[in-house]
């Protein structure tokens, strides 16, 4: 069976990416929603997605728990204007394009957490 170099890589990124998930998380891993709860009990975005980042799976569940924390975030922009709502969507869609190559489980991650960093953005500078 031959492989090719960059699978290899891959791999052993995933394999040393791995061993960090879910490390310093305080909740239980079996229990999702309570994950998922007590992110949305965040005080703000920063420790929500704090949270999120910390209890991450590493697979599609994370596309369960990061958009808890990113409600958390959106707190901070409720009702953007309509050409800061046109900038959030494109970027959301951008984080399709940038991870579509990407196999199922590991898009539908790295798409959940590049959301959050668009609504740690919009947080942060409070586009409104």
């Amino acid at each position: 069976m031959k492989f090719n170099i960059g699978f290899v890589a891959l791999l052993l990124l995933l394999l040393f990416y791995v061993s960090d998930i879910y490390a310093n998380c305080p909740v239980p891993e079996s229990d999702v929603l309570l994950v998922i709860k007590t992110i949305e009990q965040s005080p703000n975005c920063y420790a929500a997605a704090e949270m999120a980042r910390e209890c991450s799976y590493g697979n599609s569940t994370d596309a369960k728990t990061f958009p808890a924390a990113v409600r958390v975030c959106m707190k901070d922009f409720p009702s953007p204007s309509e050409s800061n709502q046109k900038i959030y969507d494109r970027l959301v869609v951008g984080c399709d394009e940038r991870f579509s190559s990407e196999p199922v489980e590991t898009h539908i991650s790295l798409r959940s957490k590049c959301i959050l960093k668009i609504a740690e953005l919009f947080s942060a500078i409070h586009l409104n």
